[in-house]
């Protein structure tokens, strides 16, 4: 996180920015929405912390990824033979963080990778089917 970040104001103009219409969203806007992704990104803040009485969730970075699909445009990413049409970009520097990923699998812009972890695409490898609703839970066909 840069040093000169204040949280606390960060948070601020999220939350009034977050009460605006769309059309009242400009460059300004859209750069402390990118600021506080940024920050979600690198780890530096996450929208929900454990505490000892259970999670805190910090609404104010919620509001900044919703924010993200009302001031970002649609763009098409082409990767190998994949092609995603998103508003939100595809996480690189995988290798540098530490993190396996495992064709086609992918992940987008915000999430935080610790190292040693491993992303896998939804489908079975072990010959087992995948149950409805289970993402990363094999179940019985």
């Amino acid at each position: 996180m840069n040093a000169a970040t204040d949280l606390t104001a960060l948070a601020a103009e999220i939350d009034g920015l977050y009460e605006r219409a769309t059309s009242d969203l400009g460059e300004e806007a859209s750069a402390t929405v990118e600021e506080a992704l940024a920050l979600l990104d690198d780890g530096s803040v996450r929208v929900a912390t454990p505490t000892d009485t259970g999670w805190h969730v910090n609404e104010w970075a919620k509001k900044a990824i919703l924010l993200s699909f009302r001031t970002r445009g649609m763009q098409t990413l082409e990767v190998g033979p994949y092609e995603y049409h998103d508003k939100m970009p595809l996480k690189s520097g995988w290798s540098e963080l530490g993190v396996r990923v495992v064709p086609p699998a992918t992940a987008r812009q915000a999430p935080t990778w610790r190292r040693a972890s491993c992303s896998c695409p939804p489908t079975s490898t072990s010959g087992r089917g995948w149950g409805p609703a289970r993402w990363s839970t094999p179940g019985p066909r």
